[in-house]
Order: C-alpha cells, then sequence, then structure tokens
C-alpha cells in the first residue's frame, strides 16, 4: 500500500514537471512589452527538468513563501517558473496577499500578464511595471548564474596574492 501511495506521488510530481516543462517550451506571457516577454521566456529555459526544485527554493526563500505553497503553484495550478515569477513579484510590488494573485491568474491565466497586471492595478510604463520588468531580469540572472562562480578564479593570483610581506630586495 505505502509503495502504491510512493509511486502515485512520484507519478504525478513527474507529470508534473512535464507539463511545466512542456508549457515553457510554448510559454507566451503576453505582457505588452516584448523585452520583458523575452524574459521570462528564457527564464523559462533556464529553471526546467532538474533545476526546477532548486528554483522552488530558491522562490521560496527568497521571497519567504512556503516551499509547499510555491511546489502547490508548480505542480498543482502548472504555472510555469515565469508565472510563478510574476506572480510573487506582483504581489510584492502591491503589498497584497500572493492568493490574490494566483487566483486572479488562474481565472485569467489565457489572457496573458498584462490583462492580469493591470486589472490588479499596474499599468503599462507605471515605476510598478518597470520594477517588474527589472524583478523578472534579476530573477532570470540568478537563474542563469547558477554555478557560474564555481572555479573561476581557480589558479589565478590576485594582485595583491602571492608574495605578501616578504620583500623581494632580501
Amino acid at each position: 500500500m505505502k509503495t502504491a501511495v510512493i509511486i502515485m506521488l512520484t507519478a504525478v510530481m513527474l507529470f508534473g514537471a512535464a507539463a511545466t516543462v512542456q508549457a515553457g517550451a510554448t510559454y507566451k506571457p503576453r505582457t505588452g512589452d516584448a523585452s520583458l516577454d523575452a524574459t521570462l521566456g528564457d527564464l523559462n529555459v533556464h529553471t526546467h527538468g532538474d533545476s526546477v526544485p532548486e528554483f522552488i527554493d530558491n522562490i521560496s526563500v527568497s521571497y519567504n513563501i512556503p516551499r509547499v505553497r510555491v511546489e502547490n503553484w508548480v505542480y498543482k495550478v502548472q504555472m510555469v517558473p515565469a508565472d510563478v515569477v510574476m506572480t510573487v513579484l506582483i504581489a510584492k510590488l502591491l503589498g497584497i496577499d500572493v492568493d490574490v494573485v494566483v487566483n486572479k491568474y488562474k481565472a485569467r491565466r489565457g489572457k496573458g500578464w498584462g490583462v492580469i497586471a493591470k486589472e490588479l492595478g499596474i499599468k503599462p510604463g507605471s515605476k510598478e511595471f518597470h520594477a517588474l520588468k527589472n524583478g523578472a531580469f534579476g530573477e532570470l540572472e540568478k537563474a542563469k548564474g547558477k554555478g557560474k562562480d564555481k572555479g573561476k578564479n581557480k589558479g589565478k593570483k590576485g594582485k595583491n596574492s602571492g608574495n605578501k610581506g616578504k620583500n623581494k630586495n632580501k
């Protein structure tokens, strides 16, 4: 019995992850801004497959949201990573509960983020809209930067390294 439950849960999670990746391949956020759309599409490319759990951890820690809630959005609501980012950024910018944005997303997901943001009070070109773009770009940079610094300075000496404190003329 336990084994059957574990197999079912694993299958549900794998199906959810596969659906997330599938949705990322054809993702059209429709924000009304081409550069934000491109950033969100790139975010999905950099947060797929094995990196989805790492993405979930990052969002949970960065925005102080219980991991189980973020997992619910990804695996049950079928939000791709870019949609999760838009959800938490909009909630943070407007100072509203994230569930308000999740519910609006569920009801209007087919209309795109431009419509959802407008309905929640973010006008195109506003300072809130630009903050949303900057936040999405920041999350993309985090996703791209995974492991970026590992071994970066390996074998290199800085200008103050080497003969520290030693006089070469002695």
